[in-house]
């Protein structure tokens, strides 16, 4: 029987099996009939409908190729893939360290043409299983990402990117304006309101904690260049940061300096503001935002890693500072 393995992680925890499963291309009563059926397992053990999953969670599933809306591998999607390996950053016998380019999305979903994890299968290198994702990034964003290449490390790896301070990773981000002081720390509660549109943004009532050290490497009176080191890992944490503090990221369409108007208007706490200088919004299609350089101990090795920023980014950095 055709199997496929998942591995939870922590963006994706504190949801019921059936929503989770539809990543797969299956609708919501597809997968509730599978579970029905007991045809997944979490952790090795079957579970009932509604089971509520948690991040490392192990997630077998069982006889779904027919159901499954597979997305064809077309030689473009081939050459995407020998790109990717050919600028792999790290390689061992447990993880791969990917340089994503912008513009791909880690998983499937909708209007989602092809993604790392469909990818995957042109990852495996020696090994049977191909590797599995252990945490996210978004499609707009380049560099950094890890995965497992066997199911005892995604769970090791999924509970360390879970867990605050156990993995470090840094960001580069070019900004809109600049802080008005050269380095510190963002500290603004995150959750998904309903906020004009339902996005990540300021909620002191019901918001997740987020912490996010930030400093300028370099900057002039309209832009600059800040290097950010996120301590949790919230969803879109630096660009909803940044966007609320008046230094929205450069070719974000979501934070940007319409947003950072919006916020100002209700923000309740003024502390949260690094920048009150009038913004003017740069019109540029790609997001500057790189995962450039991550640092852990994974099974008594310690693993640094660092990702090139793109061309287009270095020559976006060069004009604008």
């Amino acid at each position: 029987m055709a199997k496929q393995i998942l591995t939870v992680q922590p963006t994706d925890e504190d949801q019921r099996i059936e929503k989770f499963l539809r990543q797969l291309g299956i609708s919501y009563i597809t997968a509730s009939q599978i579970v029905r059926k007991g045809n997944v397992k979490i952790n090795g053990e079957r579970k009932k409908q509604s089971t509520i999953i948690h991040s490392g969670d192990v997630i077998e599933v069982f006889g779904i190729d027919p159901l499954v809306k597979s997305t064809p591998l077309r030689k473009e999607y081939k050459g995407l893939a020998d790109e990717i390996m050919n600028d792999l950053l790290y390689k061992d016998d447990n993880i791969l360290i990917l340089n994503k380019p912008a513009g791909i999305a880690v998983q499937g979903g909708n209007k989602v043409k092809i993604s790392i994890d469909d990818l995957a299968e042109y990852f495996k290198f020696n090994l049977e299983d191909k590797p599995k994702l252990v945490h996210r990034l978004d499609r707009d964003t380049s560099g950094i990402l890890v995965m497992a290449r066997n199911t005892p490390t995604a769970k090791v790896l999924s509970e360390m990117f879970k867990a605050s301070g156990t993995i470090k990773k840094y960001y580069l981000a070019l900004c809109h304006g600049y802080p008005n002081q050269s380095e510190g720390t963002i500290s603004i509660p995150l959750a998904k309101t309903k906020f004009d549109k339902e996005i990540v943004s300021y909620s002191s009532e019901i918001g997740d904690r987020a912490i996010t050290h930030y400093k300028v490497l370099k900057h002039n009176t309209k832009f600059s260049l800040i290097k950010f080191q996120i301590i949790t890992g919230r969803t879109h944490q630096i660009r909803a940061h940044c966007g609320i503090s008046g230094i929205p990221v450069i070719g974000d369409n979501k934070y940007n300096c319409e947003y950072f108007d919006k916020v100002q208007s209700i923000l309740s706490n003024k502390n949260f503001t690094l920048n009150t200088k009038r913004l003017t919004q740069y019109k540029y299609n790609k997001l500057c935002l790189h995962s450039q350089e991550i640092e852990f101990e994974l099974f008594d090795k310690k693993i640094i890693v660092n990702a090139p920023i793109p061309i287009d980014f270095q020559l976006m950095i060069n004009k604008l500072l």
